[in-house]
């Protein structure tokens, strides 16, 4: 589904942009990746407002005082509170929370899913020209010839390398933050919003000036 809408969304993205005049060509890229990091700048204080809580940071937490707390040493291992408190650890915030609220995984799924519902009636809006259906046979046709291009296949293949060698994504690189180096979520997603806020204002100053 991702990768239908957002091929879509790009192709889109480029018949805008030749809809542009030249002197102005490029303002309308620079707008979508600067409302993408905008966006992505609002998660964050969402995950920050939503996950610093003892739910996510502190291992064994319950928030109801009815529950007992467990007693897998593995779990308590984890909470610096279970020594000093072994009764009613898990009811206490713990030094890795910096929150005393907080959501659960549930909690946060459910949120995501209503703004996607609220957006369903925004595509009943749209309007598209009919146009003739184009056989398969055709575009891939026409591909294969665009492909042929020196320009073409060049750009593919340094796209093809970079993500293979550049774009390695280590699974361990996060949970061993937060163990080796004590980084809270307050912190990775004050770090990610400081990312995407550099990004953000770079191309809008690409987008005045260039």
């Amino acid at each position: 589904g991702y990768v239908c809408a957002d091929v879509a969304a790009d192709g889109f993205m480029v018949w805008i942009a030749h809809q542009e005049a030249d002197s102005k060509r490029g303002r309308v890229q620079t707008l979508i990746y600067i409302a993408r990091e905008v966006g992505r700048i609002c998660i964050n204080v969402v995950i920050i407002c939503g996950f610093s809580g003892p739910q996510v940071n502190c291992p064994g937490y319950e928030s109801d005082p009815n529950v007992p707390c467990t007693t897998d040493e593995s779990i308590m291992a984890r909470n610096e509170l279970s020594e000093e408190y072994p009764e009613d650890w898990c009811h206490m915030k713990c030094s890795g929370a910096q929150f005393d609220f907080g959501m659960t995984i549930p909690q946060y799924a459910w949120l995501i899913a209503a703004i996607n519902l609220i957006s369903i009636p925004s595509y009943f809006m749209l309007k598209e020209e009919k146009k003739e259906r184009i056989q398969v046979t055709k575009v891939l046709s026409d591909f294969w010839y665009t492909a042929q291009r020196r320009a073409v296949w060049q750009v593919m293949l340094y796209t093809m390398i970079s993500s293979i060698t550049f774009n390695v994504f280590i699974a361990a690189k996060t949970p061993a933050n937060y163990v080796w180096v004590g980084l809270s979520t307050l912190q990775h997603q004050v770090l990610s919003i400081v990312e995407s806020f550099i990004f953000a204002a770079g191309l809008s100053l690409i987008r005045k000036y260039c």
